[in-house]
């Protein structure tokens, strides 16, 4: 029952903001539709430095209210210094009650039209600076290369469990990704950023 609330609530949500759909690409693996997309959305927002073409949300819930979530992402950086704060790309989690990882990473270059992949192999797990409460959190980060003017970074994530931190001591036995509330499920979903966003979407199977 809590969950089909929640999913009205949701269907509400997606019900009164209606996303300007980009061009719709079905992969990333497909070059020359990226750049399609980049250039069919040229015109909207013509004073960002950047844009995310589009941050599209998988979740495949379970009766338990375990849920994998996949979520893939592309931004366009019209000016590269706005490209700073993504010299690398981190998630916080509790190792103890959730997990995400990266499954993908790709810059594709505005010189050359090219699509250079990020190596997995180069992403790394540490230890989360600790914040005013302590809760032991890792973080995953997958380092960007440079980027320029025009360039465009893709990443496709996917994470399981809930940042959350138990009160009590709880063994890998009585957890696999499942909420305190078995059959609850829940997520945390935004749909504002600081720059323009012209797709975002999220799809519950």
């Amino acid at each position: 029952m809590k969950f089909w609330l929640h999913l009205f609530a949701i269907a509400i949500l997606l019900a009164t903001f209606q996303p300007v759909h980009a061009l719709h690409t079905e992969s990333a693996d497909d070059t020359a539709a990226v750049f399609d997309l980049i250039a069919s959305c040229s015109d909207r927002f013509p004073d960002a430095g950047m844009v995310t073409l589009f941050d599209r949300i998988s979740t495949e819930y379970r009766e338990t209210g375990a849920a994998a979530t996949e979520e893939e992402v592309l931004m366009h950086f019209r000016d590269a210094s706005e490209s700073t704060e993504y010299r690398a790309i981190h998630y916080d989690y509790n190792p103890r009650t959730a997990k995400i990882e990266f499954l993908d990473a790709r810059v594709y270059r505005a010189e050359g039209k090219v699509m250079e992949p990020i190596d997995m192999a180069s992403v790394i797990i540490r230890k989360a600076p600790a914040d005013s409460i302590f809760w032991n959190f890792d973080m995953v980060i997958c380092p960007v290369p440079r980027l320029d003017d025009g360039d465009a970074l893709y990443y496709r994530i996917k994470r399981q469990g809930l940042n959350l931190a138990y009160l009590h001591e709880v063994s890998e036995s009585d957890f696999q990704f499942i909420p305190p509330q078995e059959g609850y499920f829940m997520d945390t979903l935004y749909f504002q950023e600081d720059h323009p966003i012209v797709e975002k979407t999220y799809d519950i199977i």
